[in-house]
C-alpha cells in the first residue's frame, strides 16, 4: 500500500509498529510499490523498516507492505481477522484510535513538514488484529502516549474507523 499524504504526496513520512509481536507476520516493510503475490520475493530496494517497526521513517514516496503465513487451512474453514483503515486528525488521536480499536499491527502515513513528521495534521492509518499480535496500549512503557484529543476529532475519527474498517475471510 502507498501512502500518498497530501499535501506532500510522493514526500511523506511512514511509521510501522506491531512487527515484533505479530506471530503471524511473515514479512513486512516500507516498499509499498512490492508485488502483492505473496509467492514473489519482497524487495526492499532502499524503502527501510524491512521487518522491523519504524518510527516517522521517510520523507520518501513510500509506504507499507504486510505479508501473513496463515499455515494450511483445511477445506471448507475460515480465518478470520480484520483490516482497519481510516484517518485522524493528528497524530495522538490516530493512537488513541489504534488502542481503542486493540489494533496488533499497523502503518501510519503523514504528511512532509519541512524534513518531519507533522503530529498535527491528519494523519493516516493502515492497521490489522487477529492476527497474531498484541494489541497497541498506549501510555505504558515502551508505548506511545495516550494524549486524549479534541471530542470532534475522536467523533470523527470514530466515523471514519467505522465506515472504512472491515472483516475479512479467507476460505482454503
Amino acid at each position: 500500500m502507498d501512502w500518498d499524504v497530501p499535501p506532500t504526496e510522493f514526500s511523506e513520512f511512514v511509521t510501522i509498529k506491531g512487527t515484533a509481536t505479530t506471530t503471524l507476520l511473515e514479512e513486512s516493510g516500507a516498499n509499498g510499490f512490492n508485488t502483492a503475490n505473496p509467492l514473489a520475493p519482497y524487495s526492499d530496494s532502499g524503502y527501510g523498516c524491512h521487518d522491523s517497526d519504524c518510527e516517522a521513517f521517510g520523507p520518501s514516496d513510500h509506504g507499507a507492505y504486510f505479508r501473513f503465513n496463515f499455515g494450511s487451512i483445511a477445506d471448507g474453514e475460515t480465518y478470520e481477522f480484520d483490516i482497519f483503515y481510516g484517518a485522524a486528525g493528528g497524530k495522538a488521536a490516530a493512537i488513541a484510535a489504534i488502542a481503542a480499536e486493540s489494533i496488533e499491527l499497523y502503518s501510519l502515513g503523514q504528511s512532509n513538514s519541512g524534513g518531519s513528521a507533522d503530529d498535527d495534521a491528519p494523519t493516516f492509518i493502515f492497521g490489522f488484529a487477529g492476527v497474531g499480535g498484541k494489541p497497541i496500549e498506549c501510555g505504558l512503557p515502551g508505548q506511545p502516549p495516550c494524549d486524549v484529543p479534541e471530542p470532534a476529532t475522536f467523533a470523527l475519527l470514530g466515523l471514519g474507523l467505522a465506515g472504512l474498517g472491515f472483516s475479512r475471510r479467507r476460505k482454503a
